[in-house]
């Protein structure tokens, strides 16, 4: 409902924008129930191409490149707009090499395990 909400307050301002879904899709809310924007989001998305997390202006580029001009995310209640900065200076923080796996399935520690 929050996102939805915003959305369509800032129609203008979210169609051209992302939403954000975390790393690992770990976000609290999910965006396939809101409108259909592009998603970004470490491990699920290739907006942003891997090797861009290592330096906040590729990051941009990528954005940029793509036609995203900001990233949404519902925060405390309200549906936040990112700016393309901001959004970079968090996703160069993103642990692109994990000591384990996102998803631990009980596996064996052979299978599991990440070289």
């Amino acid at each position: 409902i929050i996102a939805n909400k915003g959305f369509y307050q800032n129609e203008k301002k979210a169609e051209k924008a992302a939403w954000d879904i975390g790393v690992g899709g770990t976000r609290p809310h999910s965006a396939f129930l809101d409108p259909v924007r592009p998603q970004v989001g470490l491990w699920a998305t290739t907006v942003i191409k891997w090797d861009s997390y290592a330096d906040e202006k590729l990051i941009v580029k990528d954005l940029k490149d793509f036609g995203i001009e900001s990233i949404m995310r519902v925060e405390k209640d309200s549906l936040r707009f990112l700016t393309l900065e901001e959004y970079a200076k968090e996703a160069v923080t993103y642990d692109r090499f994990p000591k384990e796996k996102f998803y631990n399935y009980s596996f064996p520690e052979e299978v599991a395990r990440i070289r």
